[in-house]
C-alpha cells in the first residue's frame, strides 16, 4: 500500500512536556531526546526511510508516489502550544 508516514522531529516528547506543565510537573525527567534516529528504527522494520532538508525536498518527495509505505522523518523548531 503507497503509504508515507510523516513524523515531525523536535527531540523532545513536546505533547508531554506540555501536559506535565498542565499538571504541574514542569521538570518531568525523560522528555528529551535529542539525536533519536526515526529513519534507521523505521529501517530497521524494513520500511524505506529518508530524512529531509528543507520545505523544497519535502515537496519534492511528498510529489512521488511511494510503492508502499515509507517514513520521511522532518526536523522542526521546538515550539509549545498555545
Amino acid at each position: 500500500m503507497p503509504l508515507t508516514v510523516v513524523l515531525l522531529r523536535n527531540g523532545t516528547y513536546g505533547a508531554l512536556r506540555w501536559f506535565g506543565g498542565l499538571l504541574g510537573v514542569p521538570d518531568a525527567p525523560g522528555l528529551d531526546i535529542p539525536g533519536l534516529d526515526f529513519t534507521r528504527i523505521a529501517e530497521g522494520y524494513g520500511v524505506p526511510a529518508l530524512h529531509t532538508h528543507g520545505v523544497d525536498e519535502l515537496r519534492a518527495v511528498l510529489a512521488e508516489r511511494p510503492d508502499g509505505p515509507r517514513l520521511v522523518q522532518v526536523d522542526t523548531a521546538l515550539t509549545t502550544p498555545s
